[in-house]
């Protein structure tokens, strides 16, 4: 899909502008499928892949640094004004039965392009920091693995008299486990730390070089975490009305998917932060 967007404000001067915004995407396929196979398939088989690629290319600016006074024409150099990236989003997963569990692990990759990025360096004035910006494309990544395992809970209980029939009782533990790496650490070469003295304090910031892209830069900090949740369904099975003409059992929710859930990450220094904070 290719889109672009316009929007102006005649009385402030704002102008938003996207052009374009594309994306492109593949339905998500089983590469290790084999054609016309038969009985269960294989866990591997049950692999799916999918993509999906988007690029933008916007600004946020006023009328008068857009375009030249009365005329529709850019401004000289109004191309550095643009924001644009591109934005590639790989996710992997597959599930197969163990017993009466269903285990799913699945593989997130994410990657992201720009044609600008950030650089802080100290002023030699007053040795605050300052920024500038490069102009050359330079690509950013990040990725994530999970581990999830579900199964079903099921209770029933029968009544031998009145119109109810039964009440039936659906219960769906689920506990995963996500890890994704810290991205700010140096070897991956997506943020920097500076050291600068203002008024002859010594202060240090930690900033990543694509923290102004329109996608955003790969994720600090690492993340270990542990999800657990329970979904409950309560339904009632009622024996046909005498008013009814049909004679088939009548289904009613009491309950419908109730979910009960918490988190814990475990990657955290917890006594770190506690000191911090």
């Amino acid at each position: 899909s290719l889109n672009a967007a316009h929007s102006q404000n005649t009385i402030t001067k704002t102008i938003d502008l996207t052009l374009p915004q594309a994306t492109f995407s593949v339905n998500r396929i089983y590469p290790f499928k084999r054609a016309g196979a038969i009985g269960v398939p294989k866990w591997y088989e049950k692999i799916g892949i999918s993509a999906t690629v988007n690029a933008e290319n916007k600004i946020s600016t006023y009328d008068s640094l857009l375009f030249k006074p009365n005329s529709v024409n850019l401004q000289p150099n109004a191309y550095k004004l643009f924001q644009n990236g591109v934005n590639a989003k790989i996710p992997l997963s597959t599930s197969f039965n163990a017993g009466p569990f269903i285990i799913t692990p699945s593989v997130a990759v994410n990657s992201d392009g720009y044609f600008q990025t950030i650089r802080k360096h100290p002023d030699t004035k007053d040795s605050a920091a300052i920024d500038t910006t490069i102009r050359r494309f330079k690509t950013a990544y990040d990725y994530s693995a999970t581990l999830a395992i579900t199964t079903k809970l099921y209770g029933m209980y029968l009544f031998k008299h009145g119109r109810v029939k039964a009440i039936r009782h659906v219960i769906t533990p689920s506990i995963s486990f996500s890890y994704r790496p810290d991205f700010s650490e140096s070897h991956y070469g997506f943020y920097q730390t500076l050291t600068t003295k203002p008024n002859g304090v010594e202060t240090s910031q930690t900033y990543s070089y694509f923290q102004n892209g329109i996608y955003g830069s790969p994720p600090s900090g690492k993340s270990g975490m542990i999800n657990l949740s329970l979904a409950n369904n309560l339904e009632m099975k009622l024996h046909p009305s005498k008013k009814d003409t049909s004679t088939k059992d009548k289904k009613v929710m009491l309950i419908d998917n109730f979910v009960i859930a918490t988190s814990y990450n475990v990657a955290v220094d917890r006594k770190s932060t506690r000191l911090n904070s």
